[in-house]
């Protein structure tokens, strides 16, 4: 009987050292600079792969074990075009979900310091994204639908800036509100989207505050 409660003790105790080491082992990996690192390379392929666009990533910080963010992400369409500049861009995923359900979760989104850079040479010429926006439109193939479903609990937007600009139109004088010269910023917004499908979305905009150049302020 002695013997017996050693075995099991033996093989509780096992199974815990696992349970603990294992995860404590892979965290200390994750937070080494060369392997953030090397995270930061892998993001910076493939965003640029998937967008058609040079992605620049400062850094990544991964918290145990479900949260990732990056940092001072740019987006350049072209030399010396910026388009998209964000200071943080963090996630976190419900594994539960996505291992028991299947089902792919985010627990929150943050975008903190995001500034998007729109223009066009002219008011008929294609935004300086269209090629990212092509690129992720691809033509639609309905012999094979791409299914998806997923949901993000909540999206914050803090510090946001968007400016859109037709760079041959002459700018209106003053604090005139200017169509083909828009600045929108200190955008704070709470967004909750509780259901995104291939067929079916929906959106919860639970708070938005945001200020424009011209003095209007929403």
């Amino acid at each position: 009987m002695t013997r017996l409660y050693k075995v099991i003790r033996t093989i509780i105790v096992s199974v815990l050292a696992v349970v603990i080491l294992v995860p404590a082992m892979l965290y200390l990996v994750l937070s080494l600079p060369s392997v953030q690192k090397h995270i930061c390379h892998i993001g910076e392929r493939e965003l640029t792969q998937l967008l058609g666009a040079n992605v620049s990533i400062g850094s990544v910080n991964i918290s145990p074990f479900n949260k990732l963010a990056a940092n001072d992400v740019t987006v350049e369409v072209a030399p010396g075009d910026t388009a998209l500049r964000v200071k943080r861009l963090g996630a976190g995923i419900m594994l539960g979900k996505l291992i028991f359900d299947g089902r792919v979760v985010i627990s929150f989104a943050e975008l903190i310091g995001v500034d998007a850079r729109l223009s066009r040479d002219s008011s008929n010429a294609p935004l300086n994204i269209q090629p990212i926006i092509d690129r992720l439109n691809p033509p639609k193939n309905d012999d094979n639908p791409t299914f998806y479903d997923l949901r993000i609990n909540n999206i914050v937007i803090r510090q946001g800036a968007v400016s859109y600009d037709v760079i041959n139109a002459e700018r209106k004088p003053g604090r005139t509100l200017d169509f083909n010269h828009l600045r929108v910023y200190d955008i704070k917004a709470d967004i909750l989207l509780p259901r995104i499908k291939n067929d079916d979305y929906s959106v919860d905009l639970k708070r938005l505050a945001l200020a424009e150049r011209s003095g209007l302020r929403i």
